[in-house]
């Protein structure tokens, strides 16, 4: 057994919202890394699902379909049949990690039957339109085939890039039935998330700290998971997490969340 780590994030990180008493918090996505907490009102009101980030994972976006069954973008320029291929040939033979090569090899497989029909892999970067094989949040909602009525449900992974486009979903906040988004190093950008938090129409209703991530000095994770809504109601009760969450990083420390 792995020591409880402690770790402490500001007071604006603390959800103060919850889903309306008809609905509950559910878990999406496979056991540890992979699966988020969300509320099923802001799944069920979703007319699509778009999704920016990929890698060998797509747990959750196969989750929701089964919640509902809505059209699925899922945008990652970083991977593909024949880059799953590769990376299981290099962790078999080259780094000899078995779960990686097995992840790989799973995907290369199971690839070409879930990307078919209402579900497309889009191999864009999303972020700055500025920056050469990188589309922006406008270009990437008009390859995903989102009209101006229909309510879109985001995921978002993107490792850093984020915050690029944290402007652009505050202006798309009226069309957004929900959002889950990791926030990374969140030490050198707590200013930005704070001002996004402030100014973003959606609830805030879970916050969690990814153990894949570290805790810096001052006990504060650097890797953090966050769910919005547009359906929650004022929390009546203290927020604790839920039963149903669980860690990312199973062979990793706990982490203890708490606010401060």
């Amino acid at each position: 057994m792995h020591p409880v780590i402690d770790c402490v994030l500001p007071k604006f990180l603390e959800p103060g919202f919850e889903p309306s008493p008809e609905y509950q918090l559910i878990r999406l996505g496979k056991k540890w890394d992979g699966g988020y907490i969300v509320d099923q009102r802001s799944v069920q009101n979703a007319t699509r699902l778009v999704s920016f980030g990929l890698n060998n994972d797509w747990s959750f976006e196969s989750a929701f379909m089964k919640q509902n069954p809505v059209p699925v973008s899922i945008f990652d320029h970083s991977v593909s049949k024949r880059v799953y291929l590769r990376n299981f040939i290099y962790h078999s033979l080259l780094d000899f990690s078995p779960v990686q090569a097995y992840r790989n090899l799973s995907a290369f497989f199971r690839y070409p039957f879930f990307f078919k029909g209402q579900c497309q892999h889009l191999r864009e970067h999303v972020g700055y339109s500025s920056v050469p094989r990188m589309i922006d949040f406008k270009k990437a909602m008009q390859l995903s085939g989102h009209q101006e009525a229909e309510s879109i449900f985001l995921k978002i992974d993107t490792e850093e890039w984020e915050y690029t486009i944290l402007e652009d979903l505050i202006k798309a906040a009226p069309f957004i039935s929900g959002l889950v988004i990791e926030f990374h190093r969140v030490d050198l950008h707590i200013s930005l998330i704070k001002d996004f938090i402030a100014r973003f129409p959606l609830s805030l209703i879970y916050t969690r700290a990814n153990n894949y991530g570290h805790v810096n000095p001052a006990q504060q994770p650097l890797l953090i998971e966050c769910t919005f809504s547009a359906s929650a109601v004022p929390r009546k009760q203290p927020f604790q997490s839920v039963a149903i969450d669980m860690q990312n990083a199973r062979k990793l420390p706990p982490y203890n969340l708490s606010f401060a």
